[in-house]
């Protein structure tokens, strides 16, 4: 058996793994990690693969078992997100993210059409960029009106 404990028999767990899903899915047993284990531990055992895929399913379940892989959960929202929700409602923000690149925002007028646009890494940030540029859209708006 496998010390799962010591990253290489992670390595070799995972391989044998990998072969054991291919092997079931195609008929077909490619590499030769789970090869090597049967003949290291079943040397000449007629039964050896299929004793070698049973180790391999329990040391995986071990090492799930034992991994605590467990991940807490962590609230990803902050204190601004209220407010963001709210200036999509308000503004008619629509946010899109794009193929292997930022997200935007666009914020819509009352015509349909987009008057801003932000972008960002994220969601948040192609929104808080899209009010910025409405807030100085609408900064210009109000100078042009003041100095009429």
């Amino acid at each position: 058996m496998t010390d799962i404990n010591r990253g290489e028999d992670h390595e070799d767990l995972a391989a044998r793994c990998a072969e054991i899903e291919h092997w079931q899915k195609t008929g077909l047993l490619k590499g030769d990690a789970l090869r090597a284990y049967a003949e290291r531990k079943y040397p000449g055992d007629d039964h050896a693969l299929q004793l070698a895929e049973a180790d391999t399913a329990r040391e995986a379940y071990r090492f799930v078992a034992s991994a605590s892989l467990v991940v807490p959960v962590v609230d990803k929202r902050d204190h601004r997100d209220g407010a963001r929700l709210n200036a999509m409602e308000r503004h008619r923000i629509a946010v899109i993210p794009e193929f292997e690149g930022p997200w935007d925002a666009e914020v819509y007028g009352e015509d349909g059409e987009p008057q801003v646009r932000g972008s960002g890494n994220s969601p948040r940030e192609a929104i808080d960029s899209a009010l910025v540029a409405l807030d100085r859209l609408q900064d210009d708006d109000k100078g042009m009106a003041d100095a009429s």
